[in-house]
């Protein structure tokens, strides 16, 4: 455990000693902070033991924040409306509509569990609308894609 309270999973004993032993008052349960290589946030307790009860992670919560001219709302990470669902084939689709003028940019990311702990793209993503109409927009995430892959947008104008 170090300064941050990270904990790596190879170290749980580390963390169950702490929650025996330690002051555990500052320790909160909130959504999982968790990457593929199994750093957990102490502050997420709850997912940790259902990891070391079940053996799996829960699924992640992928979500699009940006600009509310597209998202309804200003770059918040808890706004479910813009949760992405996961499809079949193991891809992410957010799909949105909406009237846009000519010259209209949309800026967005894609946060993991309504954290930007995990986030793509580094910098924000630019949709440029280049002319005015009604327009439909998948933003579609494949999480295990390179990095440079991982995000895609279709854009279909309605009228």
């Amino acid at each position: 455990m170090n300064d941050d309270l990270d904990v790596n999973i190879i170290d749980v004993a580390a963390l169950i000693d702490y929650l025996l032993n330690g002051d555990a008052s500052a320790i909160s349960l909130s959504n999982a902070d968790c990457n593929t290589e199994g750093n957990v946030n102490v502050a997420d307790v709850a997912t940790l033991i259902d990891y070391l009860l079940s053996g799996s992670w829960p699924e992640p919560v992928y979500t699009v924040v940006g600009t509310p001219n597209l998202f309804e709302s200003e770059w918040d990470l808890n706004d479910e409306r813009n949760n992405m669902t996961k499809g079949a084939d193991g891809i992410y689709r957010l799909n949105k509509a909406g009237w846009f003028p000519e010259g209209t940019e949309i800026y967005f990311r894609i946060v993991t569990n309504h954290s930007y702990a995990f986030s793509w793209p580094a910098e924000e993503r630019l949709i440029y609308i280049y002319e005015t109409g009604a327009f439909s927009i998948d933003i579609i995430f494949d999480p295990n894609a390179p990095d440079n892959q991982k995000i895609n947008v279709d854009m279909n104008k309605i009228f």
